[in-house]
């Protein structure tokens, strides 16, 4: 049974498409299931990732990246590569 939480793992697709590990900090609801207990609906997150930009380092390493309100990649219904979304790890 899929779980959403802080501090968990997921996958996360930037502005240009690079894929991203990525570490949740806010989830904006939760999982909407059916009677079924298949997933229905699936919040927006805020997630946190570490920069590709090797100039965004500092004394404490490279810096890290936020974003906020990112929706599930099932919520884009768009062909091609993602942007701007978050996916499960598996």
């Amino acid at each position: 049974m899929r779980v959403l939480n802080v501090k968990m793992a997921v996958r996360f697709w930037d502005e240009h498409r690079v894929e991203h590990d990525a570490l949740l900090t806010a989830v904006h609801g939760t999982l909407q299931r059916d009677e079924d207990d298949k997933i229905i609906q699936i919040p927006c997150v805020n997630l946190v990732y570490v920069s590709l930009d090797e100039t965004k380092t500092d004394p404490y390493g490279r810096q890290v990246e936020r974003k906020t309100s990112v929706p599930h990649t099932n919520d884009l219904h768009i062909d091609g590569p993602p942007a701007m979304c978050w996916d499960w790890m598996d």
